[in-house]
């Protein structure tokens, strides 16, 4: 039943079939993650643009955008969210410049390589050719995944983090390979962890605990290189909580939007953990932030659902069936490795039911960003079934069952990968809504005209971090005062901090369009194709910014 093994052509354990493999999944997940990557999703969001700026502002000066030097958290809209996507820029934004396309281009390329991380990792695990070479699979094409690697924000960079860390953590544990027994590969995995762990809040909740299961399960006792990759591990997430802990300002959403401020604690969070687990959240299309889902497009494509329960099943069963009656099933991989396939099935499970605590501490239901990491369990689970599919499938007398299986499913993840990008095309227009689309625009017109004396503008949402980026004002010329955000009152407030003013630009201003009509003179108009986003007004070198009506 959960033999996994007994392979033949590019599935067969050992053969070179299998990477070659993992290399076209790879070519196919970076196409279909650069493709017009600057055009979709539309528009250009304030997350995004902050990262790029303070890459540019550390590049050049050392300090992020708010004078902080050399931060682990920045203090983005007052949010403090992890300052690794602006190191990450840097290179690249010295080579290029600070563009849009070189915020989007590193996230998009590490995402495609997760699709080639992903499938050593399920395969490490489990010794199975087939089970890796599906994760990789629906990893290349997953909706969720092709959405967040092509829009720049922290949550996009976690599921590379995730597995390639993960699968060094393996090595490390199990000893396997020249490589990972040296000193520098322990260093290379505490400091790997750590960007996995720091990539995002939720990852807090998380990695922790896999981490943590993983050394339970597979540790063989390589204490030097244990203590030295813990040790590298340790240090920097000290650094990094000491931040949160002396800092309240510092845990963000935590502080404003968790329900630990609430008097229904045990409530909302068993309510909201039943919800990221449900069918609703998983396969279907739920209501939730319109900016982290396709809309009409499932997370989980709905026809993978009976071999994710196929791969919950066969985990479970390894768990607890006695050794005797695996081997008697088919075994997993070899007579002596049962013990390791029950320890991978533990370890999957455990990080299935782990991976919502995150998304069930705060308030907000559907938010997938806080749970990448159950996304990729549920895909990991389904690539599991899809191996105890075909398996049993080859035991049949029918010998192209397997192959007419594989042919079936590569059509259906075609053709759901078609509805994805036909998804995605489709509702541009309000994900250029959303994303701050005009804005940029309004900015780079702006920097061109030589009457400037003033600029105002109505409430944009953090809209001051275009105007840095977008016109010429270098990073060593910011007045750090001005840009900081304004001390918080209450819980809440920080959603709504704004910068009032930089330079000769005034923001969340209360402007009367009537009035303005009436005094001065329609300059430009910021539209793309049949959608006005704004009109732009001019008096004697004050202009005025207006949401078209």
């Amino acid at each position: 039943m959960l033999c996994l093994s007994s392979y033949t052509g590019f599935l067969r354990q050992g053969s070179r079939g299998f990477f070659v493999a993992l290399l076209l999944l790879t070519l196919l997940g970076t196409i279909l993650r650069t493709v017009k990557l600057g055009d979709y999703p539309g528009g250009f969001g304030q997350d995004e643009a902050v990262v790029l700026y303070d890459a540019w502002s550390l590049l050049t000066t050392g300090a992020e955008h708010h004078g902080d030097r050399w931060p682990i958290n920045a203090r983005e809209f007052g949010d403090y969210p992890s300052a690794l996507p602006s190191y990450y820029m840097m290179p690249l934004v010295a080579l290029f410049g600070p563009t849009a396309f070189v915020s989007r281009i590193f996230c998009a390329l590490l995402n495609a390589a997760a699709v080639f991380f992903c499938g050593l990792l399920v395969r490490r695990l489990f010794r199975s050719n087939a089970a890796g070479v599906f994760a990789a699979a629906l990893l290349a094409v997953s909706p969720w995944n092709l959405f967040f690697s092509r829009w720049s924000v922290s949550a996009g960079f976690c599921t590379f983090f995730q597995v390639f860390a993960l699968w060094l953590l393996h090595r490390l544990l199990t000893g396997e390979g020249a490589r990972g027994r040296s000193v520098w590969a322990a260093i290379l995995v505490g400091f790997s962890l750590f960007l996995w762990t720091h990539e995002y809040l939720s990852q807090y909740f998380f990695a922790p605990f896999m981490i943590g299961m993983a050394m339970l399960l597979w540790c063989r006792g390589n204490w030097r290189r244990i203590f030295i990759a813990g040790g590298v591990y340790s240090l920097l997430m000290l650094a990094a909580i000491w931040i949160r802990v002396s800092n309240p300002a510092a845990s963000g959403r935590m502080q404003c939007s968790s329900i630990f401020y609430t008097g229904h604690i045990l409530e909302l969070f068993w309510k909201n953990y039943c919800h990221y687990q449900s069918f609703s959240f998983l396969f279907k299309s739920p209501t939730m932030l319109a900016l982290h889902q396709i809309p009409g497009v499932p997370h989980i494509q709905r026809f993978l659902l009976p071999f994710y329960l196929l791969g919950l099943g066969a985990l479970t069963t390894a768990v607890f069936a006695p050794g005797w009656l695996l081997r008697h099933l088919g075994r997993p991989d070899s007579p002596s490795d049962v013990s390791g396939w029950r320890r991978s099935a533990i370890w999957m499970l455990a990080g299935f039911a782990l991976a919502p605590l995150a998304g069930a501490c705060f308030l907000q239901q559907f938010y997938t960003a806080r749970l990448t990491h159950l996304l990729v369990q549920v895909l990991l689970i389904t690539s599991v079934g899809c191996a105890v599919f075909w398996y049993w499938l080859r035991r049949l007398p029918l010998r192209a069952a397997g192959t007419i299986f594989i042919i079936l499913l590569a059509l259906y993840l075609g053709q759901q990968t078609f509805r994805t990008a036909r998804g995605l095309i489709r509702n541009n227009v309000s994900f250029k809504r959303d994303l701050q689309q005009g804005v940029p625009e309004v900015m780079q017109y702006l920097a061109k005209q030589p009457n400037v004396h003033s600029a105002k503008f109505p409430r944009l949402l953090q809209g001051y971090i275009y105007h840095l980026l977008f016109t010429p004002v270098h990073p060593s010329q910011v007045n750090h005062a001005e840009v900081s955000p304004p001390e918080v009152t209450n819980q809440y407030a920080w959603r709504y901090s704004q910068v009032s003013r930089v330079g000769h630009y005034y923001f969340d201003q209360d402007l009367d369009r009537g009035e303005i009509a009436k005094t001065a003179t329609l300059r430009h108009q910021v539209r793309d194709a049949d959608r006005v986003w704004y009109d732009l007004y001019e008096r004697n070198g004050d202009w005025f910014v207006l949401p078209h009506e």
